[in-house]
C-alpha cells in the first residue's frame, strides 16, 4: 500500500479502530482533515512493522475524539524503525486512553513510555523521547527535546495520565543542536495547562509531554519591532504599523500584547530605548518611519536614517 491519501472523511461508530493500517509494503500515506471519533477501539492504529525503508505516514490536521482506546496508536518491532509516523497539528480529546501511544517499551500504568537517557530504546517511532517543558523565558515557553526536532505546543485536554491529550495546537518551534528550545508566544495562554510533541528529522513523532502549567502572567519580554508580539519581526509588523498610522482597527495580535503607542518604559539615565510600544526608530511616535524601519530590517539593509543613539536595535529585547 503506497501513495494512499485519506482525507475529508467522517469515520465513527466502528466497533474496533476507526482506521487500521498494516505495514507490509506501506509507504507514503497521508491521513488529513478527517473526523475520527466514537469508535470502540483506537481512532487510528498504525502497524509500523516490516515496512519498506524509508517509508512514511503523515497524520495531520485530523480530529480524534471520544474513541474507546487511544486516539493514535503506533505499534511496531523494527529496530531501528523504518516506518516513520509523523503526527502533526491534530486535535485529540476525550479518548479513553492516550492521545498518542507508541505501544510497548517502558510503559507506565497509563501506557506512557518513560524517557530514557540517550533515547537509545527502539520500537514504534524509535520510542522517541517526549519533550520536557520546564519554564517560560524572555519570549516564550522553554524546554528540552531531541536535537534539531520540531516541537508542537498544545493546550492540554484533561487526561488521567498527566500527558496531554493535545486539545488545541497553538505554536510550533525547533530545538537547537543541543535539544534546547524556546518557542515564541509572549504572554500567550497564561495559566493554561500545556503539552507538546517532538518530531525528529526522520519523521518520528513522540508521545505527548508531561503537562506543564504556565504562570498566570508569563514573565515575557518584548522585542523592538515585534508589533504583534509573535516572537519575530517581519512584514506583518510593518503592516500593523501602517494600519495604526492610518487610524484603522488593528489586525489580530497575541494576547497581552501592549497597545501601539502605549507607555513602555520611562526614559532615565539607566534605561535607553523607545518610550512607547511600536516606536521602532525612537522618534517619539508610531508612524510611517517605523514601517520603513521594519521593512529595512527584514530586507537586511542598513537603516536610513539611522536611529538615535541608545535606540534598541530592531529585533532585540526592550528594557523594562
Amino acid at each position: 500500500m503506497s501513495n494512499i491519501d485519506i482525507r475529508n472523511n467522517t469515520i465513527q461508530g466502528n466497533g474496533g479502530s476507526g482506521v487500521f493500517m498494516g505495514a507490509d509494503n506501506m509507504a507514503d500515506v497521508l491521513v488529513t482533515n478527517n473526523v475520527i471519533g466514537a469508535n470502540g477501539g483506537d481512532g487510528i492504529e498504525i502497524n509500523a512493522s516490516n515496512s519498506p525503508s524509508p517509508s512514511t505516514v503523515l497524520v495531520s490536521g485530523n480530529d480524534f475524539r471520544n474513541n474507546g482506546e487511544d486516539g493514535i496508536l503506533v505499534v511496531g518491532d523494527q529496530s531501528p524503525a523504518t516506518m516513520h509516523v509523523t503526527v502533526s497539528r491534530n486535535t485529540t480529546t476525550s479518548n479513553s486512553k492516550l492521545g498518542i501511544n507508541l505501544a510497548g517499551g517502558a510503559e507506565d500504568g497509563f501506557g506512557v513510555n518513560a524517557n530514557d537517557a540517550g533515547d537509545a530504546d527502539e520500537g514504534a517511532n524509535d520510542y522517541l523521547n517526549f519533550p520536557v517543558l520546564n519554564g517560560v523565558g524572555p519570549t516564550g515557553i522553554t524546554g528540552t527535546a531531541c536535537e534539531n526536532c520540531t516541537i508542537e505546543l498544545f493546550i492540554a485536554d484533561s487526561d488521567t495520565s498527566g500527558h496531554g491529550e493535545g486539545g488545541n495546537h497553538f505554536a510550533t518551534g525547533t530545538a537547537d543542536g543541543d535539544g534546547d528550545f524556546e518557542i515564541s508566544g509572549c504572554g500567550q495562554n497564561g495559566g493554561a495547562t500545556v503539552t507538546a510533541t517532538a518530531t525528529d528529522p526522520e519523521g518520528n513523532t513522540s508521545e505527548f509531554a508531561e503537562n506543564y502549567v504556565l504562570p498566570a502572567t508569563p514573565p515575557c519580554a518584548f522585542k523592538n519591532g515585534d508589533l504583534d508580539c509573535d516572537g519575530d519581526v517581519d512584514d506583518r509588523d510593518a503592516l500593523i504599523a501602517v494600519i495604526h498610522d492610518a487610524g484603522a482597527n488593528q489586525i489580530s495580535r497575541e494576547p497581552n500584547c501592549p497597545a501601539l503607542g502605549s507607555a513602555l518604559v520611562q526614559a532615565t539615565s539607566a534605561v535607553t530605548g523607545p518610550d512607547i510600544f511600536g516606536d521602532v526608530n525612537c522618534d517619539g511616535d508610531v508612524g510611517a518611519g517605523d514601517t520603513v524601519t521594519v521593512l529595512q530590517h527584514i530586507a537586511e539593509v542598513a537603516l536610513t536614517p539611522e536611529p538615535p543613539a541608545g535606540c534598541v536595535p530592531v529585533g532585540e529585547l526592550l528594557p523594562g
